[in-house]
């Protein structure tokens, strides 16, 4: 638990304090609904700024797995493909160490299969 200390000018802290707005239960009441409000009005402000972007295209399935394939090749990462039981794998030569495939698990193809 925090502790939290406010300074209030005396009448008003009266008030409060008579009208039980200053109990630890109202004052938690009142700071979540302040920050539910909150979160609700940053909400609000992303979409206008959302709507007021200019959508791009919407691509077809076929453009969106021909420019992942593009992205994969330009990283030598992997692509699985359906029919292989393995996956491709691109030339070691262009990756750092760390992002080879070992470092995701997968196996080398060689012979032995380590």
């Amino acid at each position: 638990m925090t502790t939290v200390q406010i300074n209030l000018p005396d009448q008003l802290a009266q008030e409060a304090q008579r009208a039980g707005l200053l109990s630890p239960e109202s004052l938690e009441k009142w700071l979540r609904e302040q920050l539910k409000a909150q979160h609700v009005d940053q909400l609000f402000s992303a979409m206008d700024r959302m709507s007021a972007i200019d959508e791009p295209a919407i691509m077809s399935p076929e453009a969106v797995a021909e420019e992942i394939a593009a992205m994969r090749a330009e990283m030598c990462l992997p692509i699985f493909s359906p029919t292989s039981q393995r996956p491709t794998i691109y030339p070691r030569r262009t990756l750092p160490i760390r992002a080879w495939p070992f470092a995701h698990g997968y196996r080398d193809n060689t012979p032995s299969g380590k």
